[in-house]
């Protein structure tokens, strides 16, 4: 699960299009449409935003789109981005009430 999956999920299950989403978020739709297709990566200030305006964990939400650190081995990298997973399917389901699937993490 991506941060703009996520936000894509959020918005298909509370009935909006991109247009009423981008909205209530403060941002173009345009841009909307970017984060959700992963081709643009939202400032920590703006996901703090989307937190906000989503009612979700702002600092699950910071963590969840958050890099991997670059310090860690693979094992840990593998660790982190399963921790990342986590706690996005965790926002997905306070948002919907349904467990996403957590896929597969890429070492």
């Amino acid at each position: 699960m991506t941060l703009g999956r996520l936000i894509k999920l959020v918005r298909t299950h509370r009935n909006k299009n991109q247009n009423e989403m981008a909205e209530l978020l403060g941002i173009s739709q345009n841009y909307l449409s970017l984060v959700e297709s992963e081709k643009k990566q939202p400032s920590a200030e703006l996901i703090s935003k989307f937190a906000e305006r989503l009612e979700i964990s702002h600092d699950a939400l910071i963590f969840a789109a958050s890099d991997i650190p670059a310090e860690l081995d693979a094992d840990g990298r593998k660790d982190y981005k399963r921790l990342q997973n986590n706690i996005l399917s965790l926002l997905l389901f306070e948002v919907t009430g349904e467990l996403g699937k957590i896929e597969e993490v890429q070492s």
